[in-house]
């Protein structure tokens, strides 16, 4: 019995991963540096910077950074839970599905947010990026921060994109 719950278990998580990578982007690795780790330290820390595009926005291009831990130390701890992003516009904005009716087209308006991409970071902790759509003010909000299994992430930073002079389609 045991035996089928955790294989039960191991295929949900396996499919909501795949459900998760079905609707965000995917990241390009754009630079990589080697942190000072100390000396004899058996445990390296890079800094990684990757690039995404908004799945759903053409012309948005999101910047992330963060901390990877390798080396024999790497094995026995987890990533940090630091990370970084800045995003802009880096060409005609064009929202998929926006409409003279519409012109927030298909994407998510709720508080909550939408998911626009997402990375794993270990065993049990995550790296995700939600995008917030403030209306009133015509301004996509980008908000990264780390998840981990069984806990809130407190750490988070947040970019934004003014939609203010744009004729959104």
């Amino acid at each position: 019995m045991r035996k089928i719950l955790l294989g039960s278990f191991v295929a949900a998580c396996m499919v909501a991963g795949f459900a998760l990578t079905a609707f965000v982007a995917k990241a390009e690795q754009i630079g990589s540096i080697e942190l000072d780790s100390g000396f004899m330290s058996v445990t390296s820390y890079s800094l990684n910077v990757q690039a995404f595009d908004d799945p759903q926005i053409k012309g948005v291009t999101c910047h992330v950074s963060d901390v990877a831990v390798g080396g024999l130390g790497g094995m026995f701890s987890d990533d940090p839970s630091a990370a970084s992003i800045a995003c802009r516009q880096t060409g005609q904005i064009i929202i998929a599905g926006a409409t003279k009716d519409n012109s927030w087209g298909n994407l998510e308006l709720g508080t909550a947010g939408e998911d626009v991409f997402g990375t794993t970071k270990g065993w049990f902790k995550a790296l995700k990026v939600t995008r917030i759509v403030d209306q009133k003010r015509k301004v996509l909000i980008y908000v990264v921060y780390t998840p981990k299994w069984g806990e809130d992430s407190k750490k988070n930073v947040v970019s934004t994109i003014s939609l203010f002079a744009q004729k959104l389609q």
